[in-house]
C-alpha cells in the first residue's frame, strides 16, 4: 500500500511562529511525527510532497527523513497548488497503479482501532474515516446503509454530522488519480476554491463505486495553534492509557534484547539496526555517579569494553569516552536511546532498571520530557520499585521480571509481565491467562536469553510457542 501525505500546503499563523505547520513543536515533538504516533500505518515508506520553499528555508525532507528514515520518498511542488487533490498528483507517476493507495493530510490526531483489519478485508473501492461533529470548515458526508452517497467540504452549514477525517483509502490507486483529474476538470471544488481530496469520491460515487465509512474518534485537531495549545495541555497527557501501548506491541511485538546483533549490546548502532528493522527494543539502564542513566547491562564494563571502570563509580563524561570492545563506538545514554525511538513512528522500548530504586527518577523524568508514557515501559525484579513508580509518576508503564518456575501472582501495580523458563516448557497459556486476568500485558523470554546452550531452531520453535499461548509479545536475540 502507497501512503501518501501530501504537506505542501502554507498556513501563515503557524509560519509567523517560526515553522511551517507540519515542523511546528507540540509537547516537544514536530506536530507530523505527533501525527504519525496516532497511526495503526508507518509512514518509514510514505511518499511526502513539500513545499520548495519550506525545502530551501527549513531543509523539511531533511527533517522528515530524521523521523521516519530514508526510506520515505519526497517530492517538492515549485509553488502552493490549488488543493489538497492537486498535490496528491503530483505523485502520479508513483501511485497511478491498482496498489491500494492511503492519502493521510495529517492535521487530526485520531483514534483508529480496527482500521487496518477494516481496510483490508472490505473490498468497497473507497473508506473514509468518520467522526460525529457539527463545526464549519471541514468536509461531511451523507450516507445510509453503510454506503456514502455524497461528500462536501467546507460547507458554511454542513449537510451532515458525519465529519470526513484527514485519511483517504483507495482500493487502487488509478482510482483516485482518474476520480481528481475529472473533478479538477469539472472544476468540482470546496466552497473556498480548493479542489479537496474528498471531493474526488463523488466521481466515484457517481461512476456506481462503492464508498464507505469508517467510525473512529477525533482525539484533537492540529489544524491552529490554539487547537495544538488544548492538545498539548489536556488530551496527550490523557492519551497514555494501557490500551495505547498494547497498540503499540501488537503493532512490534518482536523485542530485540539490547538491541539487533552482532552490533555490540545496548548500543545506539544496535538499536537504531533494531528499529530500522522493524522491531521493539530491549535496553538495559544503570546510573552512573553523577546520576546519568547509560546503557548497560552490567556494572563493571570488563566484558562489554575491557575497562576496568564501573558505571556507579564513574561520570557520565568518563563513561562517554569508553569504547566497545573492537569497535570505535562509544558508551550510550537513556537520552540518546529514546531520541532514536521518538523519531520513529513505530515500536515499543523496554528498559530494564538495574538499579530498581535507584533508577527510578532518572529514567521516568526522560521519559517523561519527551511524552514518550505510551511507547516504553520500565521493569525490573522488584515489586516494591514498581509500586513506587506508579506512586510518583503514575504515567508510567511498569513492567516485573519473574522467572516461570516461580510465578504466582501478578500485583495489581503491574502493567506488564516479563517471564522467563529456565527449563523448556514452565512457560505456558496459563501464566499468559493470569496476566490477562490481572490487566497486565505479557512477554514471554526467548530461551537463548538465560540458557547459552539453545539453539537457533529450539529458539524459533519456543518463539512461535509463546504466541500460539497468547503472549502480547517476544523479547529474543534470536531474529
Amino acid at each position: 500500500m502507497n501512503v501518501l501525505v501530501p504537506i505542501a500546503g502554507k498556513n501563515p499563523v503557524f509560519e509567523y511562529q517560526g515553522l511551517p505547520k507540519p515542523l511546528t513543536l507540540v509537547s516537544g515533538k514536530p506536530i507530523i511525527q505527533c501525527i504519525a504516533e496516532s497511526r495503526p500505518y508507518s509512514f518509514t515508506e510514505a511518499i511526502f510532497i513539500i513545499l520548495k520553499v519550506h525545502e530551501e528555508k527549513h531543509f523539511i525532507s531533511e527533517r522528515l527523513k530524521d523521523m521516519f528514515g530514508n526510506d520515505i520518498r519526497i517530492i517538492i511542488s515549485d509553488e502552493l497548488t490549488k488543493g489538497s487533490a492537486e498535490s496528491a498528483l503530483l505523485a502520479r507517476d508513483l501511485i497511478n497503479s491498482d496498489e491500494p493507495l492511503l492519502i493521510d493530510q495529517a492535521d487530526q490526531y485520531l483514534d483508529l482501532p480496527g482500521f487496518m483489519d477494516f481496510i483490508q478485508g472490505t473490498r468497497a473501492n473507497g473508506v473514509i474515516p468518520t467522526f460525529e461533529s457539527f463545526y464549519p470548515n471541514r468536509g461531511y458526508m451523507a450516507y445510509e446503509d453503510g454506503r456514502i452517497s455524497a461528500i462536501s467540504e467546507k460547507d458554511p452549514i454542513p449537510m451532515s454530522m458525519h465529519t470526513a477525517s484527514c485519511i483517504s483509502f483507495f482500493r487502487k490507486g488509478n482510482d483516485f488519480v482518474q476520480a481528481a483529474d475529472n473533478a479538477i476538470a469539472k472544476k468540482r471544488v470546496a466552497v473556498d476554491g480548493s479542489c479537496a481530496v474528498y471531493l474526488a469520491y463523488n466521481e466515484m460515487i457517481e461512476a456506481d463505486k462503492k464508498v464507505i465509512p469508517f467510525n473512529c474518534d477525533l482525539i484533537a485537531s492540529l489544524e491552529s495553534i490554539a487547537a495544538v495549545a488544548s492538545f498539548e495541555q489536556q488530551v496527550r497527557p490523557q492519551r497514555c492509557g494501557k490500551e495505547v501501548l498494547a497498540r503499540r506491541i501488537s503493532e512490534c511485538p518482536i523485542f530485540q534484547s539490547r538491541g539487533k546483533r552482532p552490533r555490540p549490546e545496548n548500543s545506539i548502532t544496535s538499536i537504531r539496526t533494531a528499529l530500522n528493522w522493524g522491531f521493539s527494543v530491549q535496553v538495559d539502564v544503570r546510573i552512573s555517579k553523577d546520576g546519568i542513566p547509560i546503557l548497560s547491562h552490567d556494572d563493571g564494563l570488563t566484558r562489554t569494553t575491557g575497562s576496568d571502570a564501573k558505571i556507579s563509580e564513574s561520570t557520565a563524561l568518563a563513561l562517554s569516552k569508553i569504547q566497545f570492545n573492537s569497535t570505535d563506538e562509544h558508551l550510550a545514554t537513556l537520552d540518546e536511546a529514546l531520541d532514536l525511538i521518538s523519531k520513529r513512528a513505530y515500536g515499543v522500548m523496554a528498559i530494564h532498571m538495574e538499579n530498581d530504586m535507584g533508577s527510578i527518577q532518572p529514567i521516568c523524568t526522560k521519559i517523561l520530557s519527551r511524552r514518550l508514557e505510551n511507547r516504553t515501559f520500565v521493569f525490573g525484579e522488584d515489586e516494591q520499585s514498581a509500586r513506587q513508580v506508579k506512586r510518583i509518576y503514575p504515567a508510567i508503564k511498569t513492567g516485573l521480571y519473574t522467572d516461570a518456575e516461580e510465578f504466582k501472582e501478578i500485583p495489581s501495580d503491574i502493567d506488564v509481565l516479563l517471564v522467563s523458563e529456565k527449563k523448556k516448557g514452565a512457560i505456558t497459556s496459563t501464566i499468559r491467562a493470569a496476566a490477562r486476568k490481572a490487566g497486565a500485558l505479557s512477554i514471554a523470554m526467548s530461551p537463548e536469553l538465560s540458557n547459552p546452550k539453545a539453539t537457533k531452531k529450539e529458539a524459533s520453535m519456543r518463539c512461535k510457542d509463546f504466541f500460539g499461548f497468547g503472549f502480547d509479545g517476544v523479547c529474543t536475540s534470536y531474529f
